[in-house]
């Protein structure tokens, strides 16, 4: 709960990223922060997303992805997309966002890997800036090489076993 009406930041901090995110130098080493503001002046909730902030995509495809955030109050959303809060991160080449729709568009990446985004939604009410959240997402590019993980324990299932026509 909080005192009354003002802006107050809410915000975490861990102390360890997953190892070999190509935007971020050392990222094992680099701390994870996120953020959000908050405006109180009378009722305001935070965005709600559908959407996980874990995707991937194959390289040289076109990507697109968004986060599904809604605003239960009917606040108007606006987004933007920044390097992730990490000391020397940067954002990839070709990396957009629409600010009206979130829609996350990235030209056809070339380099494999893991790479973090930060998207920020800012929420507005009368046109005024109510709030906004910060959330760092992780975008995975990888080659197209079928199965990319087998699953159970290395075997694969088929059904119906035995198949007596095509499979």
């Amino acid at each position: 709960a909080y005192p009354g009406p003002g802006t107050y930041t809410v915000y975490v901090q861990d102390s360890f990223r997953i190892d070999s995110i190509e935007n971020i130098p050392n990222s094992v080493t680099t701390s994870f922060y996120l953020e959000n503001v908050l405006v109180i002046n009378g009722y305001n909730t935070t965005p709600v997303f559908s959407s996980m902030p874990v995707d991937f995509t194959i390289n040289n495809t076109l990507y697109q992805y968004n986060s599904g955030a809604i605003d239960a109050d009917g606040d108007s959303l606006s987004y933007m997309l920044a390097p992730s809060s990490a000391t020397g991160s940067y954002l990839p080449n070709d990396i957009t966002v629409d600010s009206v729709t979130g829609t996350i568009t990235w030209d056809k990446p070339q380099v494999m890997g893991k790479y973090a985004v930060l998207l920020r939604i800012r929420e507005w009410r009368n046109a005024v800036n109510i709030g906004t959240t910060y959330r760092e997402m992780l975008i995975d590019v990888k080659y197209p090489a079928g199965i990319d993980e087998v699953r159970n324990g290395g075997k694969i299932l088929v059904y119906p076993n035995p198949a007596h026509s095509e499979l």
